[in-house]
């Protein structure tokens, strides 16, 4: 006689499932376990979310959500941070501060997930002061920043052509522990690129390779577009042949910028 699978084994799965993006397994499976007479749980039901939100069928995360009270399960942080970033991610900051709000007004706490998402998305929309607030009061919260919120708080620093700032976040970052990763990397070149810095950019191309941190197409999108724009094509040449010696195919970005380049 065959064991019957209990919730925790069902979660499994549907996270599983979830995490190759195969949506219609996971609704089907959230089906079967229902008809099987197995509870869902918050588990459940934050991973049902979090799938259509990945999927962009809010509509979809929305109707779980009423599910989920419907059957008497209250939402937790994970609930709320979940639509928070998929709102961020859709740059409808307005109405991730509204789940954010809402968050707190039922007792519970945002997290440095909650954090990085609305400092992220702050930056992106130009409001790097709130997302400088969101910072200072994700620190008095206890809340550990992350390589993720490291990275978009250099991000949105150097968009604004704040260096001095960027490389203190950057040192911070280090002092804490967090090795450094190619995507903060790469936010530091373009930021000194955009500064008409291109030697520190250069400088940090160099303490990546000496800390073997692979490049990808976009460091060299970035680099290639740093070097034509100070009309240096024999380096955008050297770093094309590097490119493809690493393995990395060039795309029509990294041509349409040489050959504009070429023509000026």
């Amino acid at each position: 006689m065959g064991v019957s699978p209990d919730t925790i084994t069902y979660n499994t799965l549907l996270d599983g499932y979830g995490k190759f993006g195969h949506l219609e397994d996971v609704f089907g499976l959230y089906e079967e376990m229902k008809d099987a007479g197995c509870p869902p749980d918050v588990i459940t039901y934050n991973t049902l979310i979090n799938c259509s939100c990945k999927s962009e069928k809010m509509p979809k995360a929305f109707d779980f959500l009423r599910q989920m009270k419907d059957s008497g399960l209250k939402p937790d942080t994970v609930t709320y941070s979940t639509f928070v970033d998929a709102f961020c991610k859709e740059g409808l900051l307005q109405q991730a501060l509204k789940f954010y709000l809402d968050m707190w007004r039922v007792g519970l706490t945002p997290n440095e997930f909650t954090y990085t998402s609305l400092i992220d998305a702050n930056c992106k929309a130009g409001k790097l002061d709130d997302a400088l607030k969101l910072l200072k009061e994700m620190l008095e919260m206890g809340c550990k920043l992350n390589i993720v919120t490291y990275t978009v708080l250099v991000d949105g620093l150097c968009e604004e052509g704040k260096m001095k700032e960027a490389e203190e976040v950057f040192i911070a970052m280090e002092k804490d522990g967090i090795i450094p990763n190619a995507k903060i990397y790469t936010a530091l070149i373009h930021g000194y690129i955009k500064a008409n810095r291109i030697e520190h950019a250069m400088e940090v191309l160099n303490q990546m390779k000496e800390n073997q941190i692979e490049h990808d197409l976009f460091l060299y999108a970035t680099i290639v577009w740093g070097v034509c724009s100070q009309g240096n094509l024999d380096e955008a040449k050297r770093l094309l042949d590097e490119m493809k010696g690493h393995g990395v195919k060039v795309n029509h970005v990294i041509y349409t910028t040489l050959v504009d380049a070429y023509f000026k």
